[in-house]
């Protein structure tokens, strides 16, 4: 079962991210402009969180810590500016995707 989990969660990692950049491809060229823009947004933000903060990368590498995610600001600003923007600016763009196709239905 911990293998499963495991394989789940580095699947889910890339396929999620890669799904939104093709889904906001399709709605921008179908002329839902706001949702396409945002859903590429978050595929891209999201693919960027997860290249940063994979396991071989090198952008953690030389941090001395075990949790990349729980970093201070005093420590490496920059890495506790992507841990905890990358995430923001995905769910953002997400919720305003879905926004914005409801609103073009309704």
């Amino acid at each position: 079962m911990d293998n499963l989990a495991s394989q789940w969660a580095t699947v889910s990692q890339w396929l999620f991210p890669v799904t939104w950049v093709v889904l906001g491809g399709a709605s921008f060229v179908r002329r839902h402009r706001v949702a396409g823009v945002s859903l590429l947004v978050a595929g891209l933000s999201a693919l960027l969180f997860a290249y940063l903060f994979s396991p071989e990368s090198s952008f953690t590498a030389s941090w001395e810590t075990d949790a990349p995610l729980n970093i201070a600001f005093d420590y490496k600003p920059i890495g506790f500016l992507a841990a905890n923007l990358l995430p923001a600016i995905t769910n953002f763009s997400i919720v305003v995707a879905c926004v914005s196709f409801i609103r073009r239905r309704g």
